[in-house]
């Protein structure tokens, strides 16, 4: 008998756990409303959070390509007048490479310039990373002519 009065106070708790857990844990239509715009309230933040720093990472990475490519000019003007101040002998190849180095530097800012910003861009991340590339291998390839230069030069 105890035992199964002890069984009944057992399955008395539980039903009332069971029954105070169900009943706290449904909202209102009225408090299920106020949690969805709760959530929209918070969405919309978050989304206009990720706009201003989207326009930020993009006015921060328009000045600094902007700051690479008037030092990629510097460079390519240094290596015009290094190859004529050492008398290095005047080459077609080096003269054309430094020609397309300006014109690529030329093309790039150009591709920047024409690049139509829009917060709602989803394509903002793919062109900053094929623009970086680019930067990249423009500033590779400055390098790479510099240093033949500097071998020829060494050689003379």
């Amino acid at each position: 008998m105890k035992s199964l009065f002890n069984l009944l106070v057992i399955l008395t708790i539980v039903a009332v756990i069971i029954a105070v857990t169900m009943v706290a844990g449904c909202n209102s239509p009225e408090q299920k409303v106020e949690n969805a715009q709760e959530n929209l309230n918070k969405a919309e933040q978050d989304l206009t959070k990720k706009q201003v720093d989207s326009a930020n990472d993009y006015q921060v990475m328009k000045t600094y390509w902007e700051n690479q490519m008037n030092d990629n000019e510097r460079k390519i003007e240094e290596l015009q007048t290094e190859k004529s101040d050492k008398k290095v002998e005047v080459e077609k190849s080096y003269n054309a490479k430094i020609a397309d180095l300006r014109r690529q530097n030329d093309e790039m800012r150009t591709k920047m310039n024409n690049y139509q910003y829009s917060t709602a861009d989803t394509k903002w991340n793919e062109f900053k990373d094929g623009f970086n590339k680019d930067m990249k291998k423009l500033g590779d390839d400055i390098t790479d002519l510099k240093d033949k230069i500097a071998k020829k030069i060494k050689k003379d």
